[in-house]
């Protein structure tokens, strides 16, 4: 890549338009941050270019990166995989800011971090719960809503991956057991499950146990990361899951994705920007200058 393409990479990250004028200037000064740093790292794997986070970050001037960059073996970028039933399947986009704020809080080595920000339920069922249909509403549930199967990378970037890797329902069979004994059992699941750290790096971002206690009593247990899915979506992926149990044909094909959303967000953006630019351009010579 040229110092004049890299040049246009760059000032698409930082959001402001570089010059020739800005290749020996540093970078971090300009307003480069170390998320923007990593996602340009990302950007160039995928446009089969080799780059180190830390050489880069080492020398921040434009005019220095083109000779730390090279060709990835095998010349260019990898092909991408078939997609044949999800168009968002393989596909890398950016966080929302806060969804960067989830993955960042949960790292153990953040303050009051180690904590995933997630969604856990119970419910008792008023009649029993076939295992094999509940398992069966649960996959097709999955692969109805994308950002179900998606992975959280720490370039800040998510990925929705053409399968989940959910290993399908846990089932715990309880009626044997003395229900003092069971109930305890089942308290020590509540406790483990409802605070577990889903590992959203592998794509780990929903789960769906059931419990079967004396008495025929069946439990749903439904855990959700909110990396994936918003308060008011919970009451939506339940009343599908349950649409889904009674009838594995009965839903309408989704016709919008949160991927698509986030698209047309930066398409309208850009065009907002573009429309702005003219007008910015006239005041440059009228604002101040920078801190000293």
């Amino acid at each position: 890549m040229d110092l004049q393409a890299l040049r246009e990479v760059v000032s698409g990250v930082l959001g402001i338009e570089l010059t020739e004028a800005d290749d020996d200037c540093n970078l971090f000064e300009l307003g480069l941050q170390s998320m923007d740093l990593m996602r340009l790292v990302s950007r160039l794997d995928r446009e089969g270019l080799d780059a180190s986070f830390a050489e880069l970050a080492e020398d921040p001037r434009l005019s220095a990166w083109p000779a730390m960059l090279t060709p990835l073996e095998g010349g260019g970028p990898a092909p991408e995989a078939p997609r044949e039933h999800d168009e968002e399947a393989d596909r890398s986009f950016p966080l929302t800011a806060v969804q960067q704020a989830y993955l960042i809080g949960r790292g153990e080595g953040q303050p009051l971090g180690g904590v995933g920000c997630h969604n856990y339920m119970e419910f008792d069922g008023v009649r029993p719960i076939e295992p094999d249909r509940l398992e069966r509403a649960v996959r097709a549930l999955i692969a109805r809503h994308p950002m179900l199967r998606a992975r959280f990378a720490d370039d800040a970037t998510q990925q929705v991956l053409a399968e989940s890797p959910w290993p399908g329902l846990t089932v715990h069979d309880l009626r044997a057991r003395p229900a003092a004994e069971a109930e305890a059992v089942a308290l020590e699941l509540r406790e483990r499950l409802s605070h577990r750290v889903l590992d959203v790096g592998r794509g780990e971002v929903v789960d769906v146990q059931l419990t079967r206690l004396p008495g025929g009593v069946d439990r749903l247990h439904f855990n959700t990361d909110l990396l994936v899915a918003d308060l008011a979506s919970f009451r939506l992926l339940l009343g599908e899951l349950t649409a889904l149990y009674e009838d594995p044909d009965g839903l309408d094909e989704v016709g919008y994705t949160f991927g698509r959303y986030l698209a047309d967000q930066a398409a309208g953006r850009r065009t907002e920007s573009e429309r702005a630019r003219p007008y910015w351009q006239r005041r440059v010579p009228s604002l101040p200058g920078g801190p000293k």
